[in-house]
């Protein structure tokens, strides 16, 4: 007891201080979520002004992860793209597209999609001959809960979002599936 209080009132943290603190800044560098003011990918004026001009982030996190931010252009010119919508609608097996909400697109309503996005949307709907599916056009929608995801450090859904996102799915294709 005499120690904890001492290294307490301790003018210099001890090793464990350092190393927990440490360990505490490098977890959240690796999560993109560090305070760093003066880091050109972290301004939000820059971002916003890039963003206006270009239609596209200055940076994104995703820019270093496995989903690719595309154009509609570059999405059409992937010559996967036509192999895989060809073996998609070739089987003639009945297809259906739904899209995940995330937190800001539940509060609102609505998907959010810039011009690429939406560009890429229709291109989707008309080649594979089906609507995406949406929260806000589903009749009996689920109570979304109050805590979706496992925010403020990750915006994977927590538990109460998965079983809301499996209720949602479940929506969509439970009464396409009763009709045949």
């Amino acid at each position: 007891m005499r120690r904890n209080l001492r290294v307490l009132g301790a003018q210099q943290p001890d090793g464990v201080a350092k190393d927990a603190v440490a360990y505490h800044r490098a977890y959240l560098r690796s999560k993109g979520i560090g305070f760093e003011p003066f880091s050109p990918t972290k301004s939000y004026l820059i971002d916003a002004a890039w963003s206006t001009l270009f239609d596209r982030p200055f940076y994104a996190q995703t820019a270093l992860s496995l989903i690719p931010r595309v154009t509609a252009k570059e999405f059409l010119a992937d010559p996967g793209y036509h192999d895989a919508v060809q073996k998609l609608t070739r089987p003639g097996v009945p297809l259906i597209l739904v899209h995940l909400p995330n937190k800001a697109e539940i509060v609102v309503g609505r998907p959010f999609r810039g011009r690429e996005a939406e560009a890429i949307w229709i291109q989707l709907e008309q080649d594979l001959g089906t609507r995406i599916a949406t929260l806000a056009a589903l009749e009996n929608r689920p109570a979304a809960p109050a805590n979706i995801d496992l925010q403020p450090n990750n915006a994977h859904p927590s538990l109460d979002g998965i079983r809301f996102y499996g209720e949602y799915v479940a929506g969509v294709i439970e009464p396409r599936v009763k009709r045949r």
